[in-house]
């Protein structure tokens, strides 16, 4: 017994190393002796060089730490067509604008160039038309695009007849009368609206059968106070049967009456 005392605590020792050669427990940090001997890691952690454990984190972020994982937020370009008005008469020019959402270049288009047409800033110009007629206005910019309907009015050069205004051709006037012509709308009324400067407006008698003042001569000029007539009288020896005309001319745009000389 006083043998086997002394030897016991080597044999304890033996037996421990034993037991954990037996059962195959993991090393510290997840590590055990595969079948030929080798250490095998079962840790999936992340280490750096140094050793320490990085987050197996894949959530992408910015230099500010923010997540960028979902990637910025979409952002839709805007463009917005606005207009100073939306009618206008020929002649007249009508300024459009384009809001955007983002530093753009906008191109501009007309859908009707006989009715108007747009230049690359945005300005519309009424063209000289015979009737009342439209056009949408197209400003296109990043593939977005936006339009606006636009209405160009005619307008026309009347002469007063037994208290009515009257348009056309080979009006008839005889010598010794007062002449009142003025511009009226599509229906024939008096064009009352602000937007219209009819004192843009210049008169230009014509004859080219002979000298248009042996005709006529001017008496009143156009004016607000007398609804833009603007007034001649026919000479007493104005000759008989010959043809003149009377042009309104408005930026471009123009409108003639036609009259012939009766006794």
């Amino acid at each position: 017994m006083t043998g086997l005392a002394r030897h016991l605590p080597i044999l304890l020792v033996i037996a421990a190393v034993c037991c954990v050669a037996s059962c195959g427990h993991d090393e510290p940090g997840g590590k055990r002796p595969g079948n030929n001997g080798n250490i095998v890691n079962n840790d999936t952690t992340t280490r750096d060089t140094t050793g320490r454990v990085t987050p197996n984190d894949t959530t992408s972020r910015d230099t500010t730490g923010r997540d960028t994982t979902g990637g910025s937020p979409s952002s839709t370009f805007t463009l917005k067509l606005s207009a100073e008005r939306d009618y206008g008469y020929m002649g007249q020019t009508i300024q459009l604008y384009a809001t955007t959402s983002a530093d753009a270049t906008v191109k501009w288009k007309s859908t009707n160039t006989l009715a108007a047409t747009v230049n690359n800033e945005g300005l519309v110009l009424l063209a000289n038309v015979r009737d009342d007629c439209e056009t949408h206005i197209i400003a296109t910019a990043n593939n977005t695009s936006d339009s606006i309907l636009l209405h160009n009015r005619a307008w026309y050069t009347a002469l007063k007849e037994n208290g009515t205004w009257a348009t056309g051709e080979h009006r008839k006037v005889h010598r010794g009368d007062t002449l009142a012509v003025t511009i009226v709308d599509q229906s024939l009324h008096l064009i009352n609206d602000n937007s219209f400067n009819a004192s843009a407006c210049q008169w230009v008698p014509a004859c080219y059968e002979t000298d248009i003042n042996t005709i006529m001569s001017t008496i009143e000029a156009p004016s607000q106070a007398n609804g833009w007539q603007a007034k001649w009288v026919m000479a007493p020896g104005a000759p008989v049967n010959v043809t003149f005309t009377i042009t309104a001319h408005y930026n471009g745009a123009a409108s003639t009456l036609s009259l012939i000389v009766l006794p």
